[in-house]
């Protein structure tokens, strides 16, 4: 057997052990299914579902913007949003591969080099990253129920937090640029376009967050003694950012909701802290394909209107 092979193996063996574990284990639990029913028929489920799929929405424009900074290349609403429908079901499958072929569209209709592409592949990724780390930093250690001089210090550095999550933030504009040459492409100064990267890949995660706070609000006792929205954007932000660096896990299956849980343990008991991040897995799920259906629907309906 193939090494490659092998590796695919390992990892859909690892989707299925944590479907059968989060599936007994919610089976054990003593959870009152009555009140997830209630739940579930609020608004609150699909202003997430709405709000994780406005975030792959603007995680593509983003992208696009990266290729016209760095490519030079303009791409329409009905070249990109197939091309970012493709890529965001591709999380799915191992190793992130399915982030890179689901854009390889862009090769052989723009005759883009792979290598080229992949620059740009590489950009949204740690763009994404270094955007949810920066929110990530902005949680407070008090609210995790942190105790320690590490945690106090870390609280009353609240400027410098703030000042490192910028720097984050915008620093990978000048560290993709400083990368162009791996791409075969030549040094350039950065674009009024790329500037803009960062402050939607912020907005991505942003908006992903609401969509969770939301959530949250709705669950019976949490209406006004919950965790904060700037918590809760950190939160889910630092998730993400864990799902996508556990490159074993696809679309971060099994690592997101783990930090889910221990985020949310000084309100929310584990039991309805498991159930919640199962069921906010499977909204992610509606929505990626939502999103990827919608995104194929608009893309047609403007070729159309241009033909």
């Amino acid at each position: 057997m193939s090494s490659g092979l092998l590796a695919r193996w390992i990892k859909a063996l690892y989707v299925l052990a944590v479907l059968v574990a989060l599936g007994w284990y919610v089976r054990g639990l003593n959870v009152e299914l009555a009140v997830w029913t209630e739940w579930l028929a609020t608004p609150a489920p699909y202003v997430f579902v709405a709000a994780w799929a406005a975030m792959a929405g603007i995680l593509g424009f983003a992208w696009v913007r990266v290729v016209r900074a760095h490519l030079g290349l303009h791409l329409p609403a009905k070249d990109w949003l197939p091309l970012q429908a493709m890529a965001w079901l591709g999380r799915y499958l191992p190793g992130k591969v399915g982030l890179l072929a689901g854009k390889l569209g862009l090769v052989s209709r723009h005759g883009i080099t792979v290598r080229a592409l992949g620059f740009t592949v590489v950009y949204e990724q740690l763009a994404f990253v270094m955007a949810g780390l920066a929110l990530a930093m902005c949680v407070s250690p008090a609210a995790l129920g942190l105790e320690g001089t590490i945690a106090r210090a870390w609280d009353d550095a609240a400027f410098w937090r703030l000042l490192a999550a910028f720097i984050l933030g915008v620093m990978i504009v000048p560290a993709m640029q400083a990368l162009r040459p791996i791409a075969g492409l030549q040094r350039a100064s950065p674009t009024r376009h790329e500037w803009t990267v960062p402050l939607l890949y912020l907005l991505a995660h942003t908006c992903a967050g609401v969509g969770l706070f939301v959530c949250l609000r709705a669950m019976p006792g949490m209406e006004a003694s919950g965790p904060s929205m700037i918590h809760v954007v950190g939160l889910l932000a630092a998730a993400n950012v864990a799902g996508i660096l556990a490159l074993f896990a696809p679309a971060g299956l099994g690592v997101r909701e783990l930090v889910l849980v221990a985020g949310l343990a000084p309100w929310v008991p584990a039991p309805d802290a498991i159930v919640l991040a199962a069921l906010l897995r499977v909204l992610s799920v509606v929505a990626d394909l939502g999103f990827s259906a919608l995104a194929w629907s608009v893309a047609q309906l403007l070729a159309r209107a241009r033909s």
